[in-house]
């Protein structure tokens, strides 16, 4: 079982990024592999909508992303995280999730077979847990037709300062959990 991390966030030691290691240590804990890649770190573009992931079976764009399809296609189950800016995943993240187009066939089925499964950490300093529900169930939605299966969802909220998922215990055993379904299920 080979789980791969995508962690947008641009604070490598961040509560998403420590919400993420802790999720790691979790699948560990039960046999994974698992991996981490620091997407801020990376040089990625964005879509340029050529369509050559369509036509040629491969995205057209020469970046840092390749690394990213390379791995993907390898892992059994992908977590992706971010922290939350103006209401949604953060620009990096987003950039990734448009990138993933290259996964789905011009009739926009999805080449991934069978379904990987999946997780989505998002951390945010507002406390009210409900207010950008509306924006970030979409991401389960949006990797659902890329062909990922059901997305467990852990959010972290009234994280203001970048440690403070280090003082929540709650956050971090409910991320180790995800991290032992992801790989045990």
């Amino acid at each position: 079982m080979k789980i791969l991390a995508l962690s947008a966030s641009p604070h490598p030691h961040g509560n998403s990024a420590h919400l993420v290691d802790e999720l790691l240590a979790g699948a560990r804990e039960v046999g994974a592999q698992t991996e981490r890649l620091d997407i801020n770190a990376m040089s990625i573009k964005g879509c340029q909508g050529d369509y050559a992931c369509k036509r040629f079976g491969k995205c057209g764009v020469k970046d840092d992303m390749q690394t990213i399809y390379q791995k993907i296609d390898e892992a059994d189950a992908v977590v992706f995280a971010s922290p939350v800016y103006m209401l949604n995943i953060n620009a990096q993240l987003k950039t990734v999730m448009d990138r993933l187009f290259h996964y789905m066939n011009m009739d926009l089925s999805s080449r991934i077979n069978p379904p990987k499964r999946s997780a989505l950490i998002v951390t945010q300093g507002q406390p009210d847990a409900e207010l950008f529900k509306p924006y970030l169930s979409a991401i389960p939605q949006i990797l659902g037709m890329l062909g990922f299966g059901e997305t467990h969802m852990l959010l972290g909220e009234g994280l203001r300062a970048p440690d403070e998922a280090t003082k929540r215990p709650d956050l971090q055993a409910r991320a180790r959990e995800i991290g032992k379904q992801l790989a045990t299920a």
